[in-house]
């Protein structure tokens, strides 16, 4: 599969962790590891761990039966 690299501020990323928080969780919680896990450690890089993007669960996050 190719990949293509973007470039965000935190506060981009924190906007797409939210909107993805917003769909089914079962369906987006790979891709939210993902962007979570690069950006921890580009973070982590800098200097800036502390301000690693997060995102917020929903009551359908929490509600899922496919999190265990």
């Amino acid at each position: 599969m190719k990949e293509i690299k973007l470039t965000l501020t935190i506060e981009e990323t924190n906007q797409i962790l939210d909107a993805l928080g917003n769909q089914p969780f079962k369906t987006v919680f790979a891709l939210i590891n993902k962007i979570q896990s690069q950006a921890a450690a580009q973070l982590q890089e800098n200097g800036q761990a502390a301000a690693a993007p997060k995102v917020k669960p929903t009551p359908e996050v929490i509600k899922d039966p496919a999190i265990k």
